[in-house]
């Protein structure tokens, strides 16, 4: 399984999980492929790294910060 096979953490670059399809552009596993959308943005933390860190989606134009 190459590292490319894997999802890095966005925190220390370790491997999240595994999806060997995830670096395919056309990446639907989980969506209609039918159904229109220009792709999906993934924000992951590892085990690890989700102790210390916290992924939060906010509105575009709307930061609380």
């Amino acid at each position: 399984m190459a590292i490319a096979d894997y999802k890095l953490c966005d925190v220390c670059q370790g491997k999240a999980f595994y999806d060997a399809n995830i670096s395919d552009p056309n990446y639907t596993s989980t969506w209609d492929a039918s159904e229109d959308w220009d792709g999906v943005e993934l924000a992951v933390l590892c085990s690890r790294c989700k102790k210390t860190h916290k992924i939060t989606i906010s509105e575009k134009g709307h930061d609380d910060e």
